[in-house]
């Protein structure tokens, strides 16, 4: 049930405080980006909400906001960058939008209309994927992290001294 009375309706570049969640488990409320709309469906995109600026995630998909006129106009109080590519679909009566008392909505701002266009080229130049998936949250791995081989250097079950020695 949304915490609010009546669906909000956003467009395209507004900044929302949101609940956004975590790729493993759990989330937190974040300032974040609308990124696409669909009102057909009722449902809107919302890109991740960072103050992190210098990420390793593709900077190429994000929007970072800085400048002190467009912070305010975005209703920003620290330079925010807004990651594209890590993004969830959601109804626009989902209760992870979290309304602001002093506003009575969780609408917190908008970006100014330059960013807004390059938010919605940046999302139009991401790989399709499938809006179920979309719906579960696309979280991308940050650029350049490999996986360690094995925990610690230690070897798999099975491949003990023996397998060591050969």
């Amino acid at each position: 049930m949304p915490n609010f009375s009546t669906i909000e309706r956003f467009t395209v570049g507004d900044i929302v405080a949101f609940n956004f969640p975590y790729s493993d488990r759990g989330s937190k409320i974040r300032i974040c980006a609308i990124v696409a709309c669909d009102p057909d469906l009722n449902e809107v995109v919302v890109a991740y909400g960072t103050s992190k600026l210098h990420l390793k995630n593709n900077p190429d998909r994000a929007i970072t906001v800085f400048a002190r006129e467009e912070m305010k106009l975005a209703g920003l109080h620290e330079a925010t960058r807004f990651q594209v590519d890590r993004r969830i679909r959601v109804k626009l009566d989902d209760p992870r939008f979290k309304q602001r008392m002093s506003l009575a909505t969780a609408k917190v701002g908008q970006l100014s209309a330059s960013q807004t266009r390059r938010l919605g080229t940046i999302y139009d130049r991401l790989p399709v994927v499938p809006r179920c998936q979309e719906m579960q949250g696309i979280h991308p791995k940050p650029a350049g992290k490999t996986r360690r081989p094995a925990f610690l250097g230690r070897r798999k079950a099975g491949q003990g001294a023996a397998v060591a020695a050969a």
